[in-house]
């Protein structure tokens, strides 16, 4: 028998921040699948550190892309640049799998592309939410298409 998910947004003036509940009638693999899906968008973060020298910690889901620049790596997360300590191939294996690969110095986060264009030949434009266009290199743009293609499908479920 097929579950019926109701979703209720819900603005209140008394809580300071976002606040999930995930309830059911029964113990199911559904209700799992809800709240680890939710726990894993919002509770794992990356330390960063911006230009004032400051170290603040930015949840992964509002990450719009991590580069390397000047032989270091960088993410952007609402208009400021980051960097971090670690290497972009360190990140990749640790990244959930809305992160993409896009070049051998770019990774972009899937829930911050507004468009794809695919019309150049041998790569693929992507124009993330935040305005920024990024180019997926010729190498990547088999697995780029078809981890896109699993997150959208795995997210239809």
């Amino acid at each position: 028998m097929k579950k019926e998910i109701k979703v209720i947004r819900e603005i209140n003036q008394n809580h300071s921040g976002i606040k999930v509940t995930v309830s059911s009638n029964d113990a199911s693999s559904d209700l799992d699948f809800v709240y680890h899906t939710v726990e894993t968008l919002f509770s794992r973060k990356l330390a960063g550190e911006n230009i004032h020298k400051e170290i603040t910690y930015v949840s992964l889901i509002n990450i719009e892309h991590l580069y390397t620049k000047q032989k270091s790596v960088y993410f952007q997360s609402d208009g400021i640049e980051y960097k971090v300590e670690y290497r972009l191939y360190e990140l990749e294996q640790k990244l959930p799998a809305y992160f993409v690969r896009i070049s051998h110095s770019e990774i972009v986060n899937i829930y911050h592309m507004k468009s794809l264009n695919s019309s150049f030949p041998g790569t693929i434009q992507l124009l993330l939410k935040n305005g920024t266009t990024v180019y997926v290199s010729r190498r990547y743009v088999n697995k780029v298409t078809q981890q896109i293609m699993e997150v959208v499908n795995h997210e239809s479920y």
